[in-house]
């Protein structure tokens, strides 16, 4: 892969990738709080004899106080945390590791707290990056399953101590989880020895749950854990995918318990405030499909946090990077990785400015390169483009002693007429621009897909001006091609707006929604019962409608079967089936049938007959695939339905790896229009 296929991509500190949503509800959970659970925790705590990783929690001896923070340095010094997203999909890991690569390989970080890794990709790392080992073992106490491995640079790290302990009733216990919880949620952690750093330094690498009901007592077994550490004064970092932003209870609970988010230790900050793209990258406009969103549009659920535990404050001017390096519209994973670094004592030099093309109509896109030399130490540089000796974007690409890198940068202008484009302040290239009215374009819609009737939700579209003057606009919102309401925006060139709209929806159904130019369909379902009857095995005879499941036993959805049924090996098949009535008044009308998210494929019968299959089971045809967070909706033509009657739902599933079964809803039933399925 070429320089300069490879291209970073650039964003003002500050520039926002925004989601509108709602703060969820933080509470406390301070030192007092952490009590539970220490006795069970401290039996697995003695200290390894050895290198060798451990099970258990960590234990450690008093560090004398006042000593240097690991960053207060004249090295380059880079702790980074990496969402790596698992190569469960082999074909896709394989279009991608090598922008993986290319990000360890430039940004060359101390340490690296993993998540979702598994042991193919710790290989891939094994082979690539020969100074680098990590620690770790997998949440399964086995090679198959996810680890949360700790990568360090044998070069200048020595790990003396390591181990990894369960977010559990059990600690030690491989594989052990708490109620409410669908997958084994681990803590690794190492000492090591930093060349040139006087005092040992901890780091501990986590995945916290999804769960609510989960993660309040993962977070007092995590800190009871580590709680010898940070009694010690050793300085700590700890890294994950907290699955939350900042501003919630989880983020308050470790602020509480002594330790700093890299945002706030560090005086730059580059790259977007949001981390988990989905996939879409900078495209992405902040995270899940979930309530879940801090008060300042701030999403970054993949945090660094440092302890300073008894050392002096840090002198050095610290960097934090959301790294959004991606090659074309491959990026490494589904989150960008965020990495805290101070740096030595770089010597840079930037030449050989190019802009192209020398002129465009307003909003395409042009291009900015230079080269950057090292001629010091191992640095991070500070690469700015200017418009008209005004700074609009700044990258801070890392740069070993005596390399040379292109920066590039892609960038629009919307203001007709010559402007003077350079980067680092070089002689500057003139771009002309020819200007083109306002043109209010919508760029996305974000609403609730799924509710009951008689909820009342918000519905947000994005709408950005890509012409060359002030844009206002009327946004009409409309429901089944009838006109609800109006609203008026005005929008400078180049930026965006949000329009938000509200609305209820008293009757189940699928309805059309339309804001702008955007359509997005809304599922107004009757919930399904919670109570399912579940059974382990594979036999296809449990499909049919008069099979007797009255021996199955009755669990609860949606959740994992780890958690209702203790299901926890890998490679296995399990059966839901549920009796249930569909309104009579429905009658002659097909019906959507919505089953949540399956971990990992199914196939889905309704009074016998195979109504929908979603993802692959190992002996089809094609083989196994995933699709564990794909919502599940199966449309029934009206001769397969029993109006004002029982029906037979039956859903046969197969899970590979880690959770399985029917972990997420919606889990519902909708009438669709008579004509629908003629229309399909």
């Amino acid at each position: 892969m070429s320089a300069s296929s490879f291209r970073p991509d650039s964003r003002r500190p500050g520039d926002a990738l925004t989601r509108r949503g709602f703060v969820i509800g933080a509470s406390s959970l301070g030192a007092a709080a952490i009590v539970a659970g220490r006795e069970a925790i401290a039996q697995d705590a003695s200290p390894a004899a050895s290198p060798e990783a451990s099970v258990g929690a960590p234990s450690a001896s008093p560090v004398a106080g006042g000593g240097p923070s690991l960053f207060d340095s004249d090295e380059h010094r880079m702790v980074m945390t990496f969402n790596v997203a698992h190569a469960s999909d082999l074909e896709a890991w394989e279009e991608r590791k090598h922008v993986v690569l290319q990000i360890l390989q430039q940004n060359r970080p101390l340490l690296v707290g993993t998540q979702e890794t598994l042991k193919v990709q710790l290989d891939f790392f094994e082979e690539n990056l020969p100074d680098y080992d990590y620690v770790g073992i997998s949440r399964q106490g086995n090679t198959e399953d996810e680890y949360n491995a700790i990568l360090f640079d044998t070069t200048r790290a020595t790990v003396e101590e390591s181990g990894t302990f369960w977010l559990s009733e059990n600690p030690s216990e491989p594989g052990s989880m708490l109620p409410g919880e669908g997958h084994p949620r681990i803590a690794t952690w190492g000492r090591f020895a930093i060349a040139g750093h006087p005092d040992p330094v901890y780091m501990v690498n986590t995945h916290l749950s999804f769960e609510e009901g989960a993660v309040e007592r993962q977070l007092e077994i995590l800190l009871e854990g580590i709680a010898p550490i940070m009694e010690s004064g050793a300085e700590v970092l700890l890294t994950a995918d907290f699955n939350r932003p900042r501003h919630t209870h989880v983020w308050q609970a470790f602020q509480a318990a002594g330790f700093h988010d890299a945002w706030q230790v560090a005086e730059t900050h580059a790259g977007p405030p949001t981390t988990f793209h989905g996939w879409e990258g900078l495209e992405a406009q902040g995270g899940f499909e979930q309530d879940v969103v801090a008060d300042d549009a701030d999403y970054r659920i993949d945090w660094v946090l440092h302890h300073p535990g008894s050392t002096s404050p840090i002198s050095r001017p610290l960097v934090v990077n959301v790294v959004t390096d991606h090659d074309g519209d491959i990026y490494p994973s589904d989150h960008f990785p965020v990495a805290l670094m101070s740096t030595g004592t770089p010597d840079f030099a930037v030449d050989g400015l190019t802009v192209t093309p020398a002129a465009v109509v307003a909003h395409d896109q042009l291009t900015a390169e230079a080269n950057v030399t090292n001629n010091g130490e191992t640095g991070t540089a500070e690469v700015t483009l200017y418009v008209d000796r005004v700074p609009v974007a700044t990258q801070w690409p890392v740069l070993q002693a005596g390399e040379s890198r292109a920066v590039t940068f892609d960038h629009r202008l919307y203001a007709p007429g010559e402007h003077e484009v350079s980067i680092q302040l070089l002689a500057p290239m003139v771009v002309t621009v020819e200007g083109v009215p306002a043109k209010p374009v919508f760029l996305g819609l974000e609403a609730e897909p799924y509710i009951n009737p008689g909820d009342v939700i918000p519905l947000v579209a994005r709408v950005q001006n890509q012409g060359s003057f002030e844009a206002t606009t009327d946004v009409d919102f409309y429901v089944d091609d009838a006109l609800v309401d109006t609203a008026a925006v005005t929008i400078p060139p180049g930026e965006t707006r949000e329009v938000g709209f509200v609305h209820g929806f008293e009757e189940s159904g699928a309805y059309a929604v339309t804001v702008g130019s955007i359509a997005m369909e809304i599922s107004v379902m009757e919930p399904l019962g919670a109570q399912w009857r579940f059974s382990r095995g594979d036999d296809p005879a449990w499909a049919e409608p008069d099979f007797d499941d009255t021996a199955w036993s009755t669990v609860e959805l949606p959740v994992s079967w780890e958690e209702h049924d203790d299901y926890t090996e890998d490679y296995i098949y399990g059966w839901y089936r549920q009796q249930v009535t569909i309104p009579a008044e429905w009658e002659g009308r097909p019906v959507r049938l919505l089953v949540g998210q399956i971990d990992d494929a199914d196939k889905t019968f309704v009074n016998g007959e195979l109504v929908g299959e979603t993802g692959g089971f190992p002996d089809d045809e094609a083989g196994f695939s995933s699709e564990w967070n794909t919502v599940r909706a199966y449309d029934l033509a009206p001769e397969l339905i029993a109006y004002g009657a029982e029906n037979t739902i039956a859903v046969w599933i197969y899970d590979d790896l880690g959770g399985g079964g029917i972990h997420n809803g919606p889990l519902g039933m909708l009438p669709l229009d008579e004509d629908a399925l003629e229309e399909d």
